[in-house]
Parts: C-alpha cells; structure tokens; sequence
C-alpha cells in the first residue's frame, strides 16, 4: 500500500519480494492522476515484473498478491 503525500509523483514498485511463480494480482491505483477516481485491475503477475504508478496530490495505491 502506498499513500501519497500533498505532491503528484511518479513510483516504480518492483516485484522481486514475491516468490517465484506467477501470483494473481487485485490492485487498486488512481485514476487518471485523480485520487477521487480509482481504476481497479486484476492480473497475472511474476516477480521479474514492475508496477509503474503515477500517484495523484493525495492519492495512493494498494495491492494484493495471492497465488492462483
């Protein structure tokens, strides 16, 4: 989880604390730069991938890794 502070910033999480294997990812990010918009996505993920995020002034992100 990631809750951003007063100014808009672009992060990269990387993904190598996972274990090997694909993971089953339910994310919830802003949308748009907008932090009343959220944008939710679920997916496939390994842990040689990265989650690219353009946090809103007061946005955030949240994450949820299972395996499948």
């Amino acid at each position: 989880a990631i809750l951003n502070g007063p100014q808009p910033r672009k992060v990269t999480v990387p993904l190598s604390f996972l274990p090997r294997g694909q993971h089953r990812a339910a994310i919830v990010r802003d949308k748009d730069g907008d932090f009343a918009a959220v944008e939710l996505q679920d997916s496939t993920m390994v842990r040689t991938e990265s989650i690219e995020l353009d946090l809103a002034s007061g946005g955030g992100f949240i994450a949820r890794f299972a395996k499948p």
